[in-house]
């Protein structure tokens, strides 16, 4: 793929991760991937709180970005390594987070008000918001090394001081 396109590609998987954590569409496709289980239920195995997700969408979930991340190096490369460096550490974070963490889940007590439950989903979800805070600071970076101005500038009247109305 060409640089551009994985840029492209990139955002648009950021996108996509956004909406999935919201709409958990990957829980949900866990949920049709039990018919794959034997009985056709992730009761009794020992992914009995995942299922299979993390193995059927996860895994090429991290291959697709590899192979996309792999296509904007020279970009990065060129003028930000330290910015290709964030990216790549803020998706090995994220997925930690919601691959490995969550494979975590089926290990821990099923009750959901148990500290252990909560436990490792205090830890998944920081893990994901720190994944997601280095993926963006990699953006700024990479814009920032291609001299792209995001600062954001109050207009001429916000920043004049306040006058009451008797003074």
């Amino acid at each position: 793929m060409r640089g551009a396109l994985c840029i492209a590609a990139l955002a648009l998987a950021c996108v996509a991760f956004s909406v999935d954590e919201i709409a958990e569409i990957h829980e949900r496709l866990g949920f049709a991937t039990d018919a794959l289980l034997s009985g056709g239920t992730r009761e009794g195995t020992a992914l009995w709180s995942t299922g299979l997700w993390p193995i059927l969408i996860g895994i090429p979930a991290i291959v697709a970005i590899a192979i996309v991340v792999r296509g904007t190096r020279h970009i990065f490369l060129a003028r930000a390594p330290r910015a290709l460096l964030l990216l790549v550490a803020g998706f090995i974070v994220m997925f930690t987070g919601a691959l490995a963490v969550e494979m975590v889940a089926n290990l821990v007590s099923a009750d959901k008000s148990s500290g252990a439950f909560l436990a490792q989903v205090v830890v998944e979800e920081a893990l994901e918001m720190i994944g997601v805070t280095l993926i963006a600071w990699s953006a700024y970076a990479l814009l920032e090394a291609y001299d792209l101005d995001i600062s954001v500038h109050p207009t001429a009247g916000a920043s004049a001081p306040m006058q009451s109305a008797g003074s």
